[in-house]
């Protein structure tokens, strides 16, 4: 083996360096050429891989359990590189990072090489030595201030990245190291600023034999001010335009034998998360996705060539993404790809594309459109009084009797606006095509905002708003073309709990119930009660306010007492599992309108 090159304590600045046992174990051959034994002569000879330090060896630099000090760790790097550069070399092993890692001219962080040389394009493909950063927590981060970021200040938890100074550098890298919640990052220009001239770009940049995972930057158009304004300042959304790898070198760069995304761990549900037109959605049709970006970026957004003849390849390299994203931002005039592939991963799509929309929902068909509806205010013979949206079918026959729903809202549609209770479930009745097939009244009243729930005596309150409803009701069928024996309750959240209220309270009003994402405590004679209604009963799987185990209870509760029940549990949904079921439950709707007193 070759002679290796022990530093001395001053050589590292001050930095001891422990040189006694295990250093003729330390590798020193050139790794791009281990790996590519035909490659010939190449630039990365220029990289001085025989004068090694170990970390381990370094006093003081990794402590108990693999936490690796961060101040010591950025003095062993300068030492390194004011020296002329070398490795630093990592032995296997678990290291534990809690700040972002800035790489010096000249130096190259490596590890061990996988068993066998295994191919980064396998699923054996697994490294000893690994980088753990901490996980990226939003709620850690605090309110969230745009003129702070504006100013280059971010929060504590934003995601950590492996850097390069702006400065431009070279003959720097990082080689066989399993790097987990860190973005790798040499480029020495802001994301999305102007691209630099060539000769102020870095060159001779090595990324070999890399597996990173969950490694990814919010975009900071999200929040947007809307969102801060509305107090939804932790909303964040993956930075679609930068990659797990970003780079930028004017010549002799290297990305190759890596594997990027995976196994990602840290995708993270935004639960009521609100977009540009004011709706807010569950937390499923919002997941921040850690692979929902670009997989490596090459000088990017705007391109620099390369002088011709000098080598940007992106070689024998896996990439998992989520559907729909690019594997690789580089001109491949200017990059070599060559020996990749690409792995979509198998993920519901969020309804949320891109922070700001949500793709193909018509959310506002009702609550922007107000022309579809009749406002009104209705006060019953005891001075209550509720208002209310009516919407009447598109075309009545003289005579003829349509169905009524009364649509119950959630908690958060409160208000005296008269207008946010349209904005849930109700937009998927107004489309033209279920209109036009199932052709009915709606009426959605609104709670007042100090008012917390539908009320009623099973609640152990008063009842004046579910009765005021039901008073609505009747004053409705004695005033418009309404068939008494196809009036349906559908309600969400604590709308869809008050539906089972009318049914133990006015069994003999309503044809079917739908509560959606509701919950009530039965008992086997409320249960009873509320078996002589037909019903459709709709949860999420993954509700965030009620259990699996609870909402089992309440379908156990109700078909002991005979109920005539359907269930249907959305997979990977949370509380708001009503956005979507008339398109993805066929059988929804029809069973609604063929319920008969």
């Amino acid at each position: 083996m070759k002679k290796i090159r022990v530093l001395s304590a001053w050589l590292l600045a001050g930095v001891a360096l422990v040189a006694a046992g295990g250093l003729t174990a330390q590798p020193t051959d050139n790794p791009y050429q281990t790996r590519y034994p035909g490659a010939g002569a190449h630039w990365t000879q220029q990289i001085r891989w025989d004068q090694v330090v170990n970390a381990r060896q370094v006093e003081g630099l990794v402590k108990t359990y693999g936490v690796v000090d961060s101040v010591k760790l950025s003095a062993t790097l300068e030492g390194l590189s004011a020296q002329g550069g070398g490795v630093l070399y990592f032995p296997a092993g678990t290291y534990y990072l809690h700040y972002d890692l800035q790489l010096r001219e000249g130096v190259v962080l490596r590890g061990d090489a996988p068993a066998g040389n295994a191919d980064a394009r396998t699923d054996g493909f697994e490294l000893p030595t690994r980088f753990v950063f901490p996980k990226y927590d939003v709620r850690a981060a605090g309110a969230y201030v745009p003129e702070a970021t504006d100013k280059g200040l971010l929060p504590v938890s934003y995601p950590k990245v492996i850097r390069t100074a702006q400065a431009p550098l070279k003959n720097t890298g990082l080689v066989y190291l399993d790097i987990n919640r860190a973005t790798v990052s040499l480029v020495n220009k802001p994301f999305g600023a102007p691209m630099p001239r060539a000769g102020q770009l870095h060159k001779n940049l090595i990324l070999l034999g890399l597996k990173v995972n969950n490694a990814v930057l919010p975009d900071p158009a999200i929040p947007t001010r809307h969102q801060v304004d509305a107090g939804h300042g932790m909303e964040r959304w993956p930075w679609k335009t930068v990659g797990s790898i970003n780079v930028t070198a004017s010549e002799n760069c290297v990305i190759a034998h890596c594997r990027l995304n995976d196994k990602p761990t840290d995708n993270f549900r935004q639960n009521g998360y609100l977009v540009a037109d004011g709706m807010t959605l569950d937390g499923s049709q919002a997941m921040f996705r850690v692979t929902d970006h670009a997989g490596i970026a090459v000088n990017q957004p705007a391109r620099t060539r390369a002088a011709a003849g000098k080598r940007l390849e992106i070689t024998d390299t896996r990439v998992f993404l989520t559907e729909g994203n690019p594997a690789f931002l580089a001109d491949a005039n200017e990059v070599r790809l060559a020996g990749n592939d690409t792995v979509a991963i198998a993920e519901r799509k969020n309804v949320v594309v891109d922070g700001l929309r949500a793709a193909g929902m018509d959310y506002d068909l009702l609550y922007n459109n107000l022309s579809l509806t009749q406002a009104g205010r209705f006060t019953n013979d005891r001075g209550d009084s509720l208002q209310y949206r009516l919407v009447a079918p598109q075309r009545p026959n003289p005579g003829e009797k349509y169905p009524l729903i009364v649509f119950l809202h959630d908690y958060e549609d409160r208000g005296d606006d008269n207008t946010r209770q349209l904005r849930h479930f109700l937009w998927q009745l107004a489309t033209p095509e279920n209109r036009e097939k199932f052709p009915c009244y709606i009426v959605a009243p609104q709670l007042p905002p100090h008012e917390d729930q539908w009320k009623s005596r099973y609640n152990f309150a008063f009842t004046w708003s579910l009765q005021s409803c039901v008073d609505l009701v009747d004053s409705l069928i004695a005033t418009h073309q309404i068939d008494p024996g196809r009036v349906y309750a559908m309600g969400a959240g604590t709308g869809g709990s008050a539906v089972w209220d009318l049914a133990l309270d006015y069994p003999e009003k309503f044809a079917a119930l739908v509560p959606m994402g509701g919950f009530f405590r039965f008992t086997a004679l409320s249960a009873k009660q509320a078996a002589k209604v037909p019903m459709y009963v709709v949860w999420g799987d993954s509700d965030e306010w009620l259990s699996q185990r609870n909402q089992r209870l309440i379908m156990a509760d109700l078909r002991v007492a005979g109920a005539k029940v359907k269930f249907k549990e959305f997979p990977d949904t949370g509380k708001k599992c009503w956005n979507t079921i008339t398109r993805d439950v066929p059988e929804f709707l029809p069973w609604v309108f063929a319920q008969r007193k």
